[in-house]
């Protein structure tokens, strides 16, 4: 993961779709709540999140990423008191087609099989001034904790979908439009009770959701001494959870 190759980037590790991200020590909780994360999630200058944990985008076509230590409000705003974790995509490419499809499986030991493939296709629709990118993906993740009688219970899948359409209106402008999905889905918790062990006493599942949407506008000119760039988003976030406290 990006946090195991970054100093002082910290994950909670409860699991997919469920983790708070903290930058120098701070922290907001390692729980969700209505307080506003101090880790921006930026999706190309747009950010995504504001009260909820890290949706865990997964890192398919991306030029980079990008993890910005200390307070960056005076670029992003507010909720960026610990820093900024910056994803940026690879944007349509105006005079190239191309087509890309990628698969691999994993095996965890005592544990199950899980899968990822994805796609990714760029098309020029009006050579060097138009070109469109879309990108797919899915990937399941295996289970490795036994919950009474479900074996492997906390399984989880995620789907992605995104689109690119790039304009180059002249000028050394560039005009970038993003609609972006991704649907996480966990069918328990990766928790147990006693250090070391992958199995727990039987109880109700703890399923967890975390689906996200996004459009966004980019507007840019990066060429010369002074580069200008305006971003406009919105973001659809929807985060559940269901825990059994019978055990506490």
């Amino acid at each position: 993961s990006v946090a195991g190759e970054v100093d002082d980037f910290t994950v909670t590790d409860q699991g997919a779709g469920r983790n708070r991200l903290f930058l120098r020590g701070i922290a907001d909780s390692p729980f969700n709540g209505e307080s506003q994360s101090t880790v921006a999630v930026v999706l190309d200058d747009a950010r995504l999140t504001y009260a909820a944990p890290d949706p865990d985008i997964a890192l398919v076509d991306m030029d980079r990423v990008e993890v910005l230590k200390g307070p960056q409000g005076s670029l992003y705003g507010t909720g960026a008191l610990g820093g900024i974790y910056h994803l940026v995509t690879r944007r349509a490419v105006l005079d190239a087609t191309s087509l890309d499809i990628t698969g691999s499986g994993q095996m965890i030991a005592d544990g199950g099989a899980g899968y990822a493939v994805s796609a990714v296709a760029n098309f020029p629709l009006a050579r060097d001034a138009v070109g469109l990118r879309l990108v797919g993906y899915s990937r399941g993740g295996p289970g490795w904790v036994d919950t009474g009688p479900r074996r492997d219970a906390n399984s989880s899948t995620l789907y992605g979908a995104r689109a690119g359409l790039g304009v180059d209106p002249g000028g050394g402008w560039r005009l970038d439009f993003t609609a972006f999905g991704q649907w996480l889905e966990s069918k328990d918790s990766q928790y147990v009770y006693d250090p070391g062990t992958r199995t727990r006493p039987d109880q109700i599942p703890e399923p967890h959701d975390n689906d996200l949407r996004h459009v966004s506008a980019r507007l840019a000119r990066e060429t010369g001494p002074v580069h200008l760039v305006a971003s406009f988003g919105v973001t659809w976030h929807e985060v559940g959870d269901v825990y059994d406290a019978t055990v506490g």
